[in-house]
This record gives C-alpha cells, structure tokens and sequence, in this order.
C-alpha cells in the first residue's frame, strides 16, 4: 500500500503526539502540526517542504485544501480512527491510531534530523492548546508574515534558526596522583598568596613609604586641583 507524503506525515505526527501522552487531537490541531513540519523542513533546505502541500492563507492561518482528501482516505483505510466529539460551540472530529498500526518517528518519513528536533516540542506544547497553537502560525512562522488572505504561502522566506546543535563533551578522567598534585600545587599557591597579603598589610610603613604617599598626593592635586590622600 503506497501511502503519500502527506499521509506518511500525518501518520508520523499521530505517532508521536501518542509517544508523548496525547492519544487524539482535533482535525485543525492535525492540519496545522502538518503545516509545521513542511514549515521547519523549509527552514533547514531553503525552502523545500517535505510534503509537497500548497498551502494557503486561509481560515486564520495556513490551510490546505487537500488535507481532508487525505485524512478520509486514511480513515477508509483503517490507518487513523475518527471520533465525533460536541463542546457547547460546535461540533468537531478526533483522530488517532488504531491498534496494530505502524508507529513511526519524523525522522522515519523525511523530516530532516534538526527540523525534527524543533517540532517536537511543539507537539506537547500546542496537542491541547489549540489557541496558542493557531497564535503561533498566524504571527510566528515567516510565510504567514506578508501573506494576503487566499494567497499561496511562500516557504522561501523561512529562515534557519541560528544555531548550532550541541552535543555532549565526554572528559577525560584525571588519575588520583594528578589530582593530589594539583591540590598541593593549589595549597601553595594560596599560602604564598597569604603571606604577601599579610607583608602588605602589617607593614613596615617607613620613612620612605610615607614619602611615596606624600608624592602621590601631590600627582592627585596637580591633575584634579584638589588635594588627596590615596587609600589601600
């Protein structure tokens, strides 16, 4: 059975909100977390989608008209469940993987290693926060930025994020000699350090320091035009 990239996509993304927790998400929560994996792979390849989707800027934000052709051909397949659910403003649709339905990560069906990364998040953060999710593709992901109501979104102007992936620095291991050394070199240092503080402190203020302080005085009153006296 040859499925499209879009339905691999949506399949991959039901697959990891369930990983995450999250066992059924709305028709729009669906539709928009397909718009922003095409939108961060567009971000990594200069502006290449992974699906392939026009998208446009319609219904409050980025729409694609085929989204739905796709979804029902999955639920006729028996590849996602869809479930009626009512709130006291209208009524909407579930969906979410059957049992005995491959799971499948991002990565699994082409999303690029880093925009893979930067999607999950928000998944768990947007799964049940549908308003913030719709704030944040209307006014946050750069084809929206000057898209005119119906027009065809334009992924070249996404923008990769920089910066750098970070991976763990493993360190090496000092033996037990070497510490020891190192914390009698550090003893040292510290005890020498003290005894110059103390030879500073305690003196001896001679004749010839006190003349040094006289001396310093004077530089003070000839560039400031006031007289001074220099502390430690």
């Amino acid at each position: 059975m040859q499925l499209t990239k879009t339905q691999e996509v949506v399949l991959a993304v039901l697959s990891e909100l369930e990983s995450a927790g999250f066992r059924s998400v709305t028709t729009t929560t669906l539709a928009k977390f397909l718009y922003l994996a095409d939108y961060h792979q567009a971000k990594e390849t200069q502006g290449q989608t992974l699906t392939g989707t026009e998208w446009r800027f319609l219904h409050f934000g980025p729409y694609a008209a085929s989204f739905a052709t796709e979804l029902d051909a999955l639920r006729d397949l028996g590849l996602v469940n869809e479930a009626a659910g009512t709130s006291v403003q209208k009524d909407y649709y579930l969906f979410s993987l059957p049992e005995g339905v491959e799971r499948r990560t991002l990565e699994a069906v082409g999303l690029i290693k880093r925009a893979a990364t930067n999607l999950r998040p928000q998944l768990r953060e947007f799964a049940t926060n549908l308003p913030r999710l719709l704030n944040f593709v209307y006014f946050q992901t750069e084809p929206m930025e000057e898209a005119r109501p119906e027009e065809v979104l334009d992924f070249s102007l996404c923008r990769r994020d920089l910066f750098s992936e970070t991976k763990p620095v493993e360190l090496r291991k000092l033996p037990a000699d070497a510490i020891r050394a190192y914390r009698e070199k550090l003893a040292d240092r510290r005890a020498t350090k003290a005894r110059r503080q103390a030879f500073l402190w305690e003196g001896p203020f001679d004749e010839v320091y006190a003349q040094g302080m006289a001396y310093l005085d004077d530089e003070l009153e000839d560039a400031s035009g006031k007289g001074g006296t220099l502390t430690l």
